[in-house]
């Protein structure tokens, strides 16, 4: 490597990096939840301390603008939030968001970082899966429900939180087709493996359809050699684990029984209800369990529609959710950043390769992006906290990549 290249990494880099390491694989261990945050907080201040010998220059764009002004809007709507407190208290995720955007997209800069992070992001699902795998193979009962309740994991709360595993699986293609004989592509295998497994076993419709969004979508953008044979073991795989279990996941989507009694329809229009009546900034961040039942029983369905009884701390549709909590101004901004962020990845992966080393991060970036802009739209919510660390992540990742000047290792 040439010296010139190596003196352009220094030591604050390296723990910046680390730092996002370290804190999304400690929200997935069963650890006190501080411990990872606190590593986060402090890698990051020292990397950046460390980085002051060197100083560069604050690369501003598009992305970082757009991250900056949503948080903004999330100040404005707490303010007129009708439970500040709430608001405010449900809304902390979003701090250790921006910071690992920032690390994330200042600190990236060798594909060695690149290839750290999407390993993190992977080992992280490996064992939230594998969690899933032995509280399956423990229980005396086939409920999913279940199974996640005995985890007491803070990232799956409810089976369709599985969709992590789902959205990480374009980055651990990264990790294995990066260098396919590598300790690092290992366990990217085993991530893939025991997502698909884990999927399977709790029957989640949004992580399945999620999963084969990502993995089919890499495959077309990147056309690599091997990513089509690996699709196609991951869905075998699929398909036997499912057949183990009597295909409880493939009547999910041949059965229309299954498929009316979600109550998502009625939640839907209760949080469109709840926007009209606040469209500019909203009810205020997180708040829609709190104000949805009133709006929810001054409506009226066909008989084909079912209620569900259930109370609903979110609308299982994130664009609704913000529309509903924070109004089109934070609506507008939320938009603007997942277009931005796929349109700026989309360049990444076009732009010449020679000596950058960019198209095969940007194509797995862009496609877990895709995932969750698409798992949203049935299940995602802003209160999920892996949803906010992935939103984030991916979103440095891509912003790093759009500068050009990812160095070779």
């Amino acid at each position: 490597m040439p010296r010139a290249v190596a003196r352009a990494v220094p030591w604050g880099q390296e723990l910046g990096v680390a730092g996002v390491c370290l804190y999304v694989v400690g929200v997935a261990l069963p650890f006190d939840w501080n411990l990872p945050l606190v590593l986060l907080a402090s890698s990051g201040l020292v990397g950046t301390l460390g980085a002051v010998r060197r100083p560069s220059r604050f690369e501003s764009s598009r992305l970082h603008l757009l991250v900056l002004a949503f948080v903004a809007a999330v100040g404005l709507s707490t303010l007129a939030s009708g439970d500040m407190g709430r608001s405010l208290r449900l809304s902390a995720p979003l701090l250790p968001g921006i910071l690992l955007f920032l690390l994330c997209a200042q600190q990236g800069r060798t594909r060695r970082h690149l290839q750290l992070l999407y390993l993190s992001m992977s080992v992280a699902s490996a064992w939230l899966s594998a969690s899933v795998i032995w509280a399956a193979l423990r229980s005396s009962v086939t409920d999913p429900v279940t199974w996640v309740g005995t985890l007491n994991s803070p990232l799956l709360i409810v089976p369709n939180d599985i969709a992590w595993a789902s959205v990480v699986a374009p980055l651990s293609l990264v990790v294995l087709l990066r260098d396919p004989r590598s300790l690092a592509a290992g366990l990217a295998a085993i991530a893939l493996l025991g997502g698909v497994s884990a999927v399977v076993l709790l029957q989640s419709r949004v992580a399945a359809l999620t999963l084969l969004v990502c993995m089919l979508g890499f495959g077309l953008v990147l056309r690599h050699r091997l990513v089509l044979p690996l699709v196609a073991v991951g869905f075998s795989v699929a398909l036997l684990v499912d057949a183990l279990m009597g295909f409880p996941l493939v009547s999910k989507f041949v059965d229309l029984r299954h498929w009316d009694g979600t109550g998502r329809l009625p939640v839907w229009v209760a949080a469109w209800s709840m926007f009209l009546d606040a469209p500019v900034l909203g009810h205020g961040p997180h708040t829609f369990g709190l104000y949805y039942r009133p709006y929810l029983e001054g409506l009226t369905f066909p008989q084909w529609v079912s209620v569900d009884p259930r109370l609903m701390p979110w609308p299982h549709n994130v664009y609704l959710e913000v529309l509903a909590e924070q109004g089109l101004v934070g609506f507008v901004l939320f938009g603007a950043l997942l277009v931005c962020g796929a349109s700026t990845a989309w360049r990444a992966l076009r732009q010449d390769d020679q000596g950058s080393g960019t198209r095969l991060y940007a194509g797995g970036a862009l496609a877990a992006l895709v995932g969750l802009a698409l798992a949203g739209l049935l299940e995602l919510s802003l209160l999920r906290q892996w949803v906010v660390i992935l939103l984030f992540v991916v979103l440095g990742v891509i912003a790093r990549l759009s500068s050009g000047r990812v160095l070779e290792d």
